[in-house]
C-alpha cells in the first residue's frame, strides 16, 4: 500500500454529520477518518477501478461508503494511539530498519484490532 501523507490540520476542527439513524448531529475526528480510510485503501482502490478502467472516486461512488462512527472519546483514543505508531514506524532515527519493520507490523495489527468493533454506535455515509 503506497504511503499517503497525513492531512495537516491547524487545530482540531470537528466534522459535523447527521447520524443516519435520526436527525441529532455527531462529531467526526478528522484525524479518525483519515487513519480509517488508510485501512480501506484496496477497498476504495476497487470502487475506483472496478470497471478495469483509469481508477479516480467520485462523490457518487462513494456516496454509500460506510464509516463505522464511534463516540468522540474512542475516536480520539484511536487517534493518539496510531499517531503514536505512525511515529514510531516512520522514524529513521529511533530505531533500526527491522525495529521500523516490526513496529509497522505491530501498528497494522492493532489499527485493525482497534476498527473490529463489534458494534458501531453508528454508522454515516460518506
Amino acid at each position: 500500500m503506497p504511503e499517503f501523507p497525513k492531512a495537516i490540520h491547524d487545530s482540531f476542527r470537528p466534522i459535523h454529520s447527521q447520524r443516519a439513524s435520526s436527525n441529532t448531529e455527531m462529531i467526526i475526528n478528522p484525524d479518525y477518518v483519515y487513519h480509517f480510510l488508510k485501512t480501506q485503501y484496496e477497498n476504495l482502490r476497487q470502487i475506483s477501478s472496478g470497471n478495469g478502467a483509469r481508477g479516480g472516486l467520485n462523490l457518487q461512488m462513494i456516496s454509500n461508503y460506510k464509516l463505522p462512527i464511534p463516540a468522540l472519546s474512542k475516536q480520539v483514543s484511536i487517534v493518539a494511539i496510531l499517531d503514536k505508531f505512525d511515529a514510531l514506524t516512520s522514524s529513521i532515527i529511533d530505531g533500526l530498519p527491522r525495529e521500523i519493520e516490526l513496529r509497522q507490523k505491530q501498528y497494522e495489527y492493532y489499527r485493525d484490532l482497534l476498527f473490529s468493533f463489534s458494534e458501531p454506535d453508528s454508522q454515516v455515509e460518506v
